[in-house]
């Protein structure tokens, strides 16, 4: 799961932290289902194995059809490609499929490992990872803030200054309780200054700051916020889902490719595997370009709605285009390529013919 991602509700600092906290153990918990399934002989894995070997005696037996039929027509040299692939589907197979589960935990392990370093990307002077702490906490910070001020939209004249007196002054031990626990931020600090600058002097006739009437939001912006984080989380999750259940259907794309075919289902199962690994990347890519963007141009403690739109509804949009995109791209490329050292390689030729 992205870093720093994760689910808060207005509360306090402390529901900050068990947000982050939840998004932790949500990424150790997926960590951990992985190396369960595919890092030793689990039950999960060994039922599908049980029924890839169910389909390999049911393709073997088609292949057996299809050879017989070829056998007499063509003759045994043109079927050499095809004996060529049982051996492959065998030997990935063989030990309850050993060599498949590792292969399939070890391209999970550098997938992770490489999206991961996309947030350690240097963009200036701020890392992606930086930038996307900075916007993400200080958003939080000032839902929180304008959870407190909400207090102050019905009251009038003397007593709506004294509300605002008194939750500026909560809101800046909230954003000082914020600075110790997750770090002197750019947001932050400009949040403080701005709740600062439009703190209500003692005459009654002092106009507000815009800014401070500003976070008297509607009580809508809590749930739209809590609707786009919700959204955010559930793709993140369904791209962690969708990679494991490829992956744990390896072996039956494998069994199935016994039988000769346009594209072999192996194939098939690779290349939707990269597409959603695409997906994943191009993700977290554009959240932390975004984020970076936004703290460049100095706008943490303004973009908050439009940020959480952006990586709750059209980031996962564009994303799920791209992994798309990219998967039919790298098919047509390999389709393309195979071709050419086809015609340099024989054997090769063989192999990619039916």
């Amino acid at each position: 799961m992205m870093p720093w991602i994760y689910l808060a509700f207005d509360g306090g600092i402390d529901m900050i932290q068990d947000g982050f906290n939840q998004s932790q153990e949500i990424s150790r918990g997926w960590d951990s289902l992985w190396l369960s399934i595919f890092g030793t002989s689990s039950g999960l894995w060994m039922s599908i194995i049980s029924f890839a070997s169910i389909l390999t005696f049911g393709a073997f037996a088609v292949f057996s059809v299809m050879f017989a039929e070829q056998l007499l027509n063509q003759g045994i040299s043109p079927l050499f490609r095809q004996v060529v692939w049982i051996l492959l589907v065998m030997g990935l197979l063989a030990n309850n499929g050993r060599f498949a589960q590792g292969t399939v935990l070890g391209l999970r392990t550098m997938i992770n490992e490489k999206t991961n370093q996309v947030f350690l990307i240097q963009i200036g002077e701020i890392s992606m990872r930086e930038a996307l702490q900075d916007v993400l906490i200080t958003s939080d910070v000032k839902s929180q803030i304008q959870a407190r001020f909400n207090s102050c939209q019905a009251k009038v004249g003397e007593a709506q200054l004294e509300c605002f007196r008194i939750e500026g002054a909560r809101a800046r031990e909230d954003i000082e309780a914020a600075e110790s626990r997750f770090g002197r931020f750019a947001g932050l600090v400009r949040l403080l200054e701005r709740i600062g600058r439009g703190a209500p002097e003692s005459s009654p006739y002092t106009d507000l700051s815009p800014f401070l009437t500003g976070l008297m939001g509607a009580p809508e912006q809590a749930l739209v916020r809590v609707v786009l984080r919700g959204c955010q989380w559930a793709f993140t999750n369904l791209i962690e889902l969708s990679l494991l259940i490829t992956g744990l259907f390896a072996p039956i794309a494998i069994a199935l490719s016994c039988i000769p075919m346009g594209v072999r289902p192996l194939i098939s199962s690779l290349l939707a595997f990269f597409a959603l690994s695409l997906t994943k990347l191009s993700y977290n890519l554009m959240v932390g370009l975004t984020a970076t963007v936004v703290v460049l141009s100095q706008r943490q403690d303004r973009s908050d709605i439009g940020f959480l739109l952006m990586i709750g509804v059209f980031s996962p949009v564009l994303a799920l285009g791209l992994g798309a995109g990219g998967g039919m791209a790298v098919f047509l490329g390999l389709s393309s390529g195979m071709s050419r050292v086809a015609g340099m390689f024989p054997f090769v030729g063989m192999l990619m013919r039916r």
